[in-house]
């Protein structure tokens, strides 16, 4: 038995380092061909490593690859993927306005208030699981220090140990709903083809507008076979699921 447990192991460690070693061979083979303009070539092969694995720089390669192809959704849907996992990825925010500027037609978007275009910055710093991690201990932190300070009999005495928790719970507070922010504002998508807008989830429904190949839009709710979506200038209909693509 311990023989047949010590081959499996073996086994597994085998082929773990022959994967890794093939996602490298890949990675290398894909880098050579996009340095020699062979696009498509490098294309195939940063797809057979997406299979294995997922990166921001992956997913700017990707991007980059569809982008010299001229296929213009597929590379904003591949920057907004590597920008989802690294938002502080300068160059691919560069690149993705530069294929966002090959939208044909493209809808204008309504420029957000202020207050809304931090708080969204903010949620966009940590992902919602870091938010919610802070969040635990904000809070444990809080009720550490009311429980000391209780136990102590110093609330009255000292105002500067009850104001330590409240700004805390603050915190807390804050930090919630970052994560809610954040998980809310989560769901986009890209429009991969052009398309009919529909006023309903039915094909014979009245039609709103037609939108370009590459717009962002964010899923708000779904029925049958269409999703309901909200529009850069927060304009909503609905949409064939085929037609999108998750970021």
């Amino acid at each position: 038995m311990e023989r047949v447990i010590a081959t499996l192991l073996l086994s597994v460690s085998f082929l773990s380092c022959n994967q890794a070693q093939t996602s490298t061979d890949l990675w290398r083979s894909a880098a050579e061909q996009y340095e020699n303009a062979d696009y498509r070539g490098a294309l195939i092969n940063y797809q057979l490593v997406e299979a294995e694995m997922v990166s921001s720089e992956l997913y700017f390669n990707l991007g980059n690859c569809y982008y010299h192809l001229d296929s213009v959704a597929q590379s904003i849907l591949y920057f907004e993927k590597a920008i989802k996992l690294n938002p502080r990825d300068r160059a691919a925010r560069e690149n993705l306005s530069l294929a966002l500027s090959k939208i044909e037609d493209p809808i204008p978007a309504i420029e957000e208030f202020f207050l809304r275009r931090w708080v969204n910055g903010m949620s966009n710093v940590i992902p919602p699981f870091g938010w919610g991690l802070v969040c635990i201990a904000l809070l444990w932190f809080t009720v550490w220090m009311l429980v000391r300070s209780v136990k102590r009999d110093t609330l009255r005495q000292d105002k500067f140990r009850l104001g330590v928790p409240v700004a805390f719970f603050l915190f807390c507070l804050f930090g919630s709903y970052m994560a809610y922010q954040n998980q809310m504002d989560s769901d986009y998508a890209i429009v991969m083809e052009p398309i009919e807008v529909k006023v309903a989830p039915d094909s014979l429904s009245a039609i709103t507008r037609s939108v370009a190949a590459g717009e962002k839009v964010l899923i708000i709710d779904q029925l049958d076979a269409y999703y309901k979506v909200r529009f850069v200038n927060y304009e909503h209909g609905w949409l064939p699921k085929p037609v999108l693509r998750r970021i």
